[in-house]
């Protein structure tokens, strides 16, 4: 009886090795070592795989950049109202849609684009400044807020030639939208000096 336990052990051993080895022939697969042209990856901390030497990159997100809007050269995305290329950096700001209904959450997106061939670094913290009949909106003071303006360092970010880093907000928290009409807005980094195109937005 002990030895046919011993024998079992020893198979799952084998069966545990060959799992783990099918599993590392799979990964590598799914792995490689460029980026094809006219396409940007949105780096979300999962891109990138690292071996002795190398910087491999998943596979699955080349092709998730393939198949999105927000991953091709600016001039090809006019819906990503991308600013002028500044400090090695490209900015965006997206929304969905031009028109919301008042009290509707006004959603955007910003990619910060690295368009050089070399690992660039910024500073977090982009801001959505917002106009309205030509006058800068203020922020909405929370209790628990830090003004960014306050704040002299922010936690730096470094992104790889052909890769890019998204964050999104809604608006309506951030300032006071309840009144109809046409607003302005615009994403700013200040560390670099970089923008995207002003957006124009109807609230009605």
């Amino acid at each position: 009886m002990q030895f046919i336990i011993i024998k079992l052990n020893r198979s799952f051993i084998f069966f545990i090795a060959a799992l783990w080895l099918g599993a590392v022939v799979n990964l590598s697969a799914q792995m490689t070592n460029s980026i094809p042209t006219n396409i940007f990856l949105t780096d979300d901390g999962k891109v990138f795989w690292y071996k002795p030497g190398k910087r491999l990159i998943d596979a699955k997100k080349i092709k998730e950049a393939q198949n999105s809007p927000e991953s091709r050269p600016a001039d090809q995305d006019p819906e990503g109202n991308w600013g002028l290329a500044t400090n090695g950096f490209q900015l965006s700001l997206r929304l969905e849609k031009e028109i919301f209904t008042n009290g509707e959450p006004v959603v955007v997106v910003t990619l910060m684009r690295n368009i050089t061939n070399q690992p660039q670094t910024y500073f977090q913290g982009i801001q959505i400044v917002a106009s309205k009949d030509g006058k800068l909106l203020e922020r909405k003071k929370n209790k628990n807020e830090i003004d960014v303006k306050e704040i002299n360092l922010f936690p730096e970010t470094t992104l790889f030639p052909q890769t890019q880093r998204r964050n999104q907000e809604t608006l309506n928290g951030i300032y006071d939208l309840t009144q109809n009409g046409e607003y302005i807005f615009q994403a700013v980094s200040h560390h670099p000096e970089v923008a995207s195109e002003k957006v124009s937005v109807l609230i009605k």
